[in-house]
């Protein structure tokens, strides 16, 4: 059947961008197994330019404003470091948005509800608020109370060792120490903070609440493994259609057992009914 035609703007929200496992720097060199997605046709006549995401809201009347995380906030989340937003026009389309993948990830890192990535969603995931994306763990290296799934705690003391990351010396870390992270598999690009003393303030040291409404796989978990790195566009009033093109990187040398995955999911409304019409009611007596 032709596309029918939508008659108000709608949004559609795009998760989890990142790398695979990185050897150098993401920046001087693509990424192997980087994440780049590309669609046209955006709203760009709203105030936001059709596009938002944590540290660019769209309008205040916009529920998910509410749930975002800015310069007009306690703290902003910054997603620089995690994706390259172009806008623009891209392969013959017009007012559209590239996003290229900039910072390793794992699959663990997904979200698996919208509310994981927002701020303030109390008892629906997404618990803490945006002052918190920036708070330290209260909690010290040798009593990590978080075991990844296992018998063994993720953040542990003694030395951690980056064999596959040339540039990132080993370190070691103290008793007592207060860590956000956690050496992960691959583990080829660190991302582990030390921070000076617990519930510090220092830039994205903040993690996920161990309270109800929280899936135990975040628990614990710093926020900027999950909520920096997805965005949400606008397409307009009177589309019929859009369209998405998903890329990934080259994996040179690689281990081929490594590579990327893309979900997408949407709804259908039947035009007519299936199957046979149901029985009427008996009669009344």
């Amino acid at each position: 059947p032709p596309a029918a035609t939508i008659d108000f703007g709608f949004d559609m929200c795009f998760f989890d961008f990142d790398t695979g496992p990185q050897e150098s720097d993401p920046a001087s060199v693509e990424p192997n197994l980087g994440e780049r997605f590309t669609t046209c046709g955006l709203d760009v006549e709203t105030s936001y330019g059709g596009y938002y995401h944590h540290g660019k809201k769209p309008d205040s009347s916009m529920l998910v404003s509410q749930f975002l995380c800015d310069d007009t906030d306690a703290a902003t989340i910054d997603t620089s470091a995690y994706m390259d937003i172009q806008t623009g026009s891209f392969g013959g389309g017009t007012n559209c948005i590239r996003v290229e993948a900039l910072k390793e990830g794992i699959g663990g890192d997904n979200p698996r509800l919208f509310s994981e990535v927002m701020m303030g969603f109390g008892a629906f995931g997404g618990a803490g608020t945006c002052a918190d994306y920036d708070v330290c763990p209260s909690y010290s290296c040798e009593s990590d109370p978080w075991t990844c799934g296992g018998n063994v705690p993720c953040m542990t003391c003694g030395p951690i060792d980056y064999p596959d990351y040339a540039s990132e010396a080993d370190v070691t870390y103290p008793t007592g120490t207060i860590l956000s992270g956690y050496p992960r598999s691959p583990g080829r690009m660190p991302d582990v903070i030390e921070c000076p003393s617990a519930g510090a303030t220092l830039t994205g040291a903040g993690v996920y609440p161990a309270t109800e409404g929280v899936e135990e796989r975040l628990q614990l978990r710093p926020y900027r493994y999950t909520m920096p790195k997805f965005v949400c566009v606008t397409y307009p009033e009177g589309t019929a259609e859009f369209s998405v093109t998903y890329r990934v990187g080259p994996n040179p040398g690689g281990d081929p057992g490594y590579g990327r995955a893309f979900l997408f999911a949407g709804t259908g409304l039947a035009t007519s009914c299936v199957g046979p019409p149901p029985s009427p009611p008996p009669p009344s007596p």
